[in-house]
């Protein structure tokens, strides 16, 4: 918030508090005054209403603002889950990473990750990563692969299936 909209906040609150102390001070009966003192009295209900107004909208507001601190939060999170995966180049078929993933902040905002909905789009994520890295933002060594292995069927594997059996018929004949 900003030093102008905190000033004014204090000032309503300063306001509102004025309104409520009057309110408990100052009699109620309006049919005991004067015409002028009902209207006085009127007058001082719309501003005890106004007050109230007020102080549920500064309630609203800064649950508002709490909310929105708790959702750009929950949105980085999953970006930085996402950054940690990796993004494939398309060029290169390649999977890269920024090597300091909070990088990406220095080349892209929050509002371009998401999709329509508000949730991160990862294929937006993907383009800004590859822009980022365009842009000269470092990326991460490639982590070594880990080898397929050769045969997928265990009746075709070249390691003798009967290998437990075997150390267990050594380790008996002792």
């Amino acid at each position: 918030m900003t030093e102008i909209a905190t000033e004014a906040t204090e000032s309503a609150a300063a306001e509102d508090r004025d309104v409520l102390q009057a309110e408990e001070t100052e009699p109620t009966d309006v049919a005991s005054q004067s015409p002028d003192a009902a209207e006085h009295t009127e007058d001082k209900r719309a501003g005890q209403e106004a007050a109230r107004y007020r102080r549920q909208l500064r309630e609203v507001e800064a649950e508002r603002d709490e909310l929105a601190k708790r959702l750009d939060t929950a949105r980085r999170r999953e970006v930085a889950r996402l950054l940690a995966d990796g993004t494939v180049d398309t060029t290169t078929g390649k999977r890269v990473a920024l090597a300091v993933p909070e990088s990406l902040w220095l080349t892209t905002s929050m509002d371009r990750l998401l999709d329509a909905d508000g949730n991160v789009d990862s294929d937006a994520l993907a383009d800004a990563v590859l822009a980022g890295i365009a842009a000269g933002l470092a990326t991460a060594p490639e982590s070594p692969s880990i080898p397929t292995p050769l045969f997928t069927d265990a009746s075709k594997s070249p390691v003798n299936s009967d290998a437990p059996h075997a150390l267990k018929r050594a380790l008996s004949a002792r």
